[in-house]
């Protein structure tokens, strides 16, 4: 339907509200779709808050680690702001440890 009446803008056309529904539903997931893929090349930061609860660690363990340069933070706009990528590889990298002490 977008490809007609981009192809076609003189024409008069009778649209059903279904057909309109499933025309914004079709944009919808297109849009989705295209900013998923731009969005996955991109760093993603997260706030201490974040950190905490995905590493379920309290906020003095968590300030350890910046103190000893476990996971170093960057500043945005004057905020500390964590790597989602290093948080992710210090998970991974406990987990590893955690098992071969099994």
């Amino acid at each position: 339907m977008y490809d007609f009446v981009q192809n076609h803008p003189d024409v008069t056309l009778a649209i059903k509200a279904g057909d309109l529904l499933s025309f914004g539903r079709r944009l919808i997931a297109e849009q989705k779709e295209a900013y998923a893929e731009e969005s996955k090349d991109q760093e993603v930061f997260l706030t201490a808050e974040q950190v905490i609860e995905m590493t379920h660690v309290s906020e003095s363990t968590l300030r350890r680690w910046r103190v000893g340069k476990i996971l170093c933070p960057v500043w945005i706009a004057g905020l500390r702001r964590y790597r989602k990528q290093d948080v992710l590889a210090l998970v991974t990298e406990d987990t590893d440890t955690t098992a071969d002490a099994e």
